[in-house]
Order: C-alpha cells, then sequence, then structure tokens
C-alpha cells in the first residue's frame, strides 16, 4: 500500500513559490526548474479561480500580468473584513502538496479517468477546508519525478479573519489534516503515512524562500 502525501507550508512572499508553481519566470516566460524535466513542462495543467484548466502555454500568458503575490493580495483586498491592519509579517497563504510514491502516481496516470478522478478528489479536498474562493493556484506538475499538485490557499475564515490557527495551528489540527487526507485518498489504494515523518518535499536551492521553508507534517 502506498502512502497518501500531504504537506503544507506557510508563505508570507511570493516571487520564488510562485515561479516554481506557475512556471513563469519574472520576464513572462514559461520557466523551467533545474529539477524539471524540459521535455515535459508542456503537460503540466493549471486552475483558475473558475476551476478552469489551462494549458501550461495558457497559463504562462495568464500568469504573466497575474502572478501569485497578486493574486494573493487581491483575494485578502476582497475577502479581509477586520479593520486593523494586517501585519508585515502575516502568513498570507499556505501551500498544499499533494501526492504519493512514483509507482502510485505512474499507476494512476496510466489511466486518464482515474488520473482525473485523482485530480477531482484533491481538488475537493482543498475546497472542503478552504473553500473554493480562496484557492489562487492549483496546479498539477508532470515534468518532475512524481506528478504532484501544488494548492496555494489564502486562509481567510468565514469572518473575514487571515489566520492560519484553524487549519493549521496545533500539532492535533495538522493530525487530523493527515488522517483526512488519507481517507480522502484511500480509494485510489493509499494509506496514512507514518505520523511525525522526517521526510519532506525539497526543491533546488534556487527555488527555496526564507519565508516559506517551514513545512507541517504529521
Amino acid at each position: 500500500m502506498s502512502y497518501a502525501i500531504l504537506r503544507v507550508q506557510k508563505l508570507k512572499s511570493f516571487s520564488g513559490i510562485g515561479r516554481h508553481i506557475d512556471r513563469v519566470d519574472a520576464e513572462g516566460d514559461t520557466y523551467v526548474p533545474v529539477n524539471a524535466d524540459e521535455s515535459r513542462v508542456n503537460e503540466n495543467l493549471h486552475w483558475d479561480n473558475q476551476g478552469r484548466a489551462h494549458s501550461q502555454d495558457e497559463w504562462t500568458n495568464h500568469a504573466r500580468n497575474n502572478s501569485l503575490s497578486k493574486r494573493v493580495n487581491n483575494r485578502i483586498s476582497d475577502g479581509y473584513k477586520l479593520t486593523k491592519a494586517i501585519r508585515k509579517d502575516a502568513v498570507k497563504a499556505l501551500e498544499y502538496i499533494l501526492t504519493s510514491d512514483n509507482r502510485k502516481m505512474h499507476e494512476i496516470e496510466t489511466s486518464s479517468e482515474l488520473f482525473k478522478d485523482w485530480i477531482r478528489a484533491n481538488r475537493e479536498f482543498i475546497e472542503g477546508i478552504h473553500g473554493k474562493d480562496n484557492i489562487v493556484a492549483f496546479s498539477l506538475h508532470r515534468d518532475e519525478e512524481s506528478a504532484h499538485i501544488h494548492a496555494v490557499v489564502v486562509p481567510l475564515t468565514d469572518d473575514g479573519r487571515l489566520t492560519m490557527e484553524p487549519y493549521v495551528g496545533s500539532p492535533k489540527k495538522l493530525i487530523q489534516l493527515q488522517n483526512e487526507y488519507a481517507d480522502a485518498m484511500e480509494k485510489f489504494g493509499m494509506m496514512r503515512g507514518k505520523s511525525g515523518s522526517k521526510q519532506r518535499h525539497e526543491r533546488p536551492d534556487k527555488e527555496k524562500s526564507r519565508n516559506h521553508n517551514k513545512t507541517f507534517e504529521r
């Protein structure tokens, strides 16, 4: 049985992570990180906030003038309801990485219907936690070793507060999150990973940012 892998990181700035997820550099061109296969970049898919899928070329054109940072700030501007100013060091978004091991992901990819079902199940899982409107990035990367999804959400509560506390604010919540994700992935032949695992999803050094280097996993 393969493990259902979910990792979540807090984000305070977005240039490096936006480039990695959107695959778009500062000049507005398609970006290929050093750990990706350039010949497979066009197999990536990106979904907008209406749930419409876009090819990499389409998304490069979209993100050129609509960076991840801009999408996060626009969502905060629309949904934040408190009168007090947001602190400069506030966590503005959470990044979820959703995947399994190489063997399992290759197995899922061999069936187009199963692969679509897996993507749909992951989208529904994130929407069930944060709501559709708070998802500012939902991208499938197939140009790295294992297919995986990056989902970036703005942690706005129903009453308009910007806080990660209800979602990943304690070890208990992180354990519950991992349990719920394993339940959602069970139909794909995945099980809960080991609690307290020290494994981490690593990006090349140039992709790392001081502001999103803490991974929550229980």
